[in-house]
């Protein structure tokens, strides 16, 4: 991994344009970015690899404008939707126009007036926020890179405003932090210190919440307690008073007695100088950069694709499908998603292509239970039930979460009489055929044996009393 490579002999400071959480957490890196005024894309990439992609943070002067999460969490639709701002027949009208133009929802709910540009900002407001704080939970190991002065989503602010103020978006990321050892690390030189806030600082722009403003009022009233005495203090939860020390100190908003300024009130002397200052602002190889935008690109084609199949939408999750394998040839999960999509649109030349796609994806990634679970219900709507079953057990055996694999078994057992799927069936519920009792159960009838002995007690009772009325007659 290469280090931050000096400009013209000028020293640099800070986190290297790429590292690991685990050195520099995502609290030190957005304040850096922010220290630095810097703007571009910082981008999170599980070590691990995935077939969503990345996490991405665009950030401008220092504040973050625009996030990308791997995992799709809180679109900007469905916010609306549930601030009660549009009703969901409109969103779903908005997204269709906003498909056909190849337009950002936001930039078409606001061109179709069906939304404010103010109420917009609140939303993507809330939208960065809550984005922020599932990010903060990203493992330790995650690697980051920083791309100065690109925005790798392409997608700028449709009000041409930033959303979310820095200090605001820094706090709420800290609040989220589960690393509560790096937090009390930094408090640490001064517990016995008195928590004074600096004369220039400006708590308003952190948007704190009822239980810090407690704190502040605290602190104003008791006339500058010490660190643990605050801490100690029954005016909020301690991890609330331990998460707002640090967002203040790290920003200077608190007077630390080193005579910084606080963050983010005035602009930086040397705009300049404070941008070559910054290592992580000596940026990434050009064509790395492109690389990650192709593979962004990607994933998020995959996604919507995946979203459309899920939907039933076929033909438009194959056009975004087969372009994620064209960005993107080497992801499996996007040839198995591709080959999924193909297979159940019928037709003997695209089940064997959409077959050929699914086995090279396995071939390429033999424990990836998403693409083995969908190779089965292909194999079983093609009446392949045997080789479904092996697929179905090999995903439950690479993830025995997988609840797929366990419903297409379940099913299978009640909608068949293979004996193969009833035992498979009992697999996948987590025991072994056979299992589950001790003791021997007694042999059930069958509804059919049940009848036969039903009609035959009528026959026997029948002839008893033909018999009787027989020997009553002749006596």
């Amino acid at each position: 991994m290469s280090g931050p490579v000096p400009s013209e002999g000028h020293a640099t400071t800070g986190p290297p344009p790429e590292g690991s959480l685990d050195d520099f957490p995502l609290p030190v890196l957005f304040t850096h970015v922010l220290a630095h005024r810097l703007s571009g894309s910082l981008v999170l990439k599980s070590p691990r690899g995935g077939g969503e992609g990345s996490d991405v943070v665009v950030f401008a002067d220092g504040a973050p404008t625009r996030i990308r999460t791997a995992k799709l969490i809180a679109p900007l639709g469905e916010m609306l939707v549930r601030l009660g701002v549009i009703a969901d027949v409109d969103l779903q009208a908005a997204l269709l126009r906003a498909q056909r133009a190849k337009e950002r929802l936001g930039r078409q709910l606001v061109s179709d007036s069906l939304v404010d540009r103010r109420v917009l900002l609140r939303a993507l407001r809330e939208q960065i926020l809550v984005r922020l704080r599932a990010i903060a939970a990203l493992p330790s190991e995650t690697i980051y890179e920083f791309h100065p002065n690109a925005d790798l989503l392409d997608e700028g602010a449709p009000t041409n405003h930033v959303a979310c103020d820095a200090l605001a978006a820094l706090l709420s990321l800290v609040r989220a932090w589960p690393e509560r050892r790096r937090i009390d690390e930094a408090i640490l030189p001064f517990l016995r210190t008195p928590v004074r806030l600096h004369p220039l600082a400006r708590l308003d722009r952190f948007e704190l919440d009822d239980a810090e403003r407690a704190v502040i009022a605290k602190l104003k009233s008791s006339g500058e307690p010490s660190h643990e005495a605050l801490l100690q203090s029954s005016v909020a939860p301690e991890r609330t008073i331990r998460a707002l020390l640090y967002a203040l100190h790290v920003t200077h908003h608190l007077d630390d007695g080193s005579g910084a300024p606080p963050l983010d009130v005035e602009p930086p002397s040397d705009p300049v100088a404070s941008l070559r200052d910054s290592a992580l602002n000596v940026g990434i190889d050009p064509l790395r950069t492109s690389a990650a935008i192709v593979a962004l690109g990607a994933a998020d084609d995959h996604r919507e694709a995946l979203a459309l199949w899920r939907a039933g939408n076929l033909q438009a999750a194959e056009v975004l499908a087969a372009r994620a394998v064209a960005r993107d040839p080497g992801k499996p999960d996007y040839k198995a998603l591709l080959g999924v999509v193909l297979a159940q649109q019928g037709g003997r030349t695209r089940f064997k292509r959409g077959l050929s796609l699914l086995n090279e994806a396995i071939t390429a990634a033999p424990q990836s239970d998403r693409a083995l679970v969908w190779r089965a219900t292909v194999l079983r709507d093609a009446g392949r039930i045997d080789a479904a079953i092996r697929d179905w057990r090999a995903a439950l055996a690479a993830n025995p979460a997988n609840d797929e694999a366990k419903i297409a078994l379940k099913r299978a057992q009640v909608h068949s009489d293979h004996p193969e799927l009833r035992r498979s069936s009992r697999l996948a519920a987590g025991r072994p055929a056979g299992a589950g009792s001790t003791t021997p159960r007694r042999p059930q009838p069958s509804v059919g044996s049940r009848n036969q002995w039903i009609l035959l007690a009528v026959l026997v009772v029948s002839t008893v009393a033909l018999l009787v009325v027989y020997f009553r007659m002749r006596g």
